[in-house]
């Protein structure tokens, strides 16, 4: 099998990169097993099929890109959603959800000591169940409406 041995523009050209990011590499030692000598001193020729292998076994370029691609995808929706005002603050959401959550909780208790005298007076368990169950539904539904 013989070698393909490339410039730097043409590996460039052969990885959707520029030149000088295929310089980078090979001052940064990515490449140094692709280098073949050439003719002068300081100059030399990339092996591709080493060179990619190399590279595709760091971080495949095109999976690279895609995941960059992705992102920029991403921000651009939140940026979008953002200007429609359809997007809140986490910390004010977060802040929002503990005080109806406080809300709810406190209301759910103060139901024993509204209902415990009209309970001891009922001996019918189904009278009971209704007669909770009655508060408990008015209850959220008073809580409902304070929310919204």
């Amino acid at each position: 099998m013989s070698e393909i041995l490339l410039t730097q523009m043409q590996y460039a050209k052969h990885r959707g990169v520029t030149q000088p990011a295929v310089s980078v590499w090979i001052k940064s030692g990515k490449l140094a097993a692709a280098l073949v000598p050439g003719k002068r001193k300081n100059q030399y020729k990339i092996n591709r099929d080493i060179a990619d292998t190399i590279l595709d076994q760091v971080t495949p370029y095109g999976e690279a890109k895609a995941r960059r691609e992705h992102f920029l995808a991403l921000q651009a929706e939140l940026d979008y959603h953002e200007r429609l005002d359809e997007l809140i603050d986490a910390f004010q959401a977060e802040k929002e959800a503990a005080r109806v959550a406080k809300l709810v909780r406190d209301e759910i208790f103060k139901l024993p000591g509204k209902l415990s005298k009209v309970l001891v007076a009922e001996s019918d368990s189904n009278k009971c169940y209704w007669i909770l169950y009655d508060e408990l539904e008015d209850t959220l539904r008073q809580l409902g409406q304070e929310i919204i």
